[in-house]
């Protein structure tokens, strides 16, 4: 029987995981920042750089043991 191991698979996962959210944001502002000044630009990219941050929390959020009982 062969493994279905992969080596570096859990980085594998993870930058994969990145990539899926990078890209749901980039397409959720594509729009607007066709539309853009370069300054608005630069709004919208921090906008975006707090969302993925967002994002990423609420994802690795697991409940203490606490809170299971």
């Amino acid at each position: 029987m062969k493994s279905k191991f992969v080596a570096d698979g859990y980085r594998r996962f993870l930058r994969g995981k990145k990539a899926v959210t990078s890209e749901s944001i980039e397409a959720k502002y594509a729009a607007e920042l066709a539309k853009a000044s370069p300054a608005e630009k630069i709004l919208i990219r921090e906008r975006m750089v707090e969302e993925y941050s967002r994002r990423i929390e609420t994802e690795n959020n697991k409940p203490s043991p606490g809170t299971l009982w």
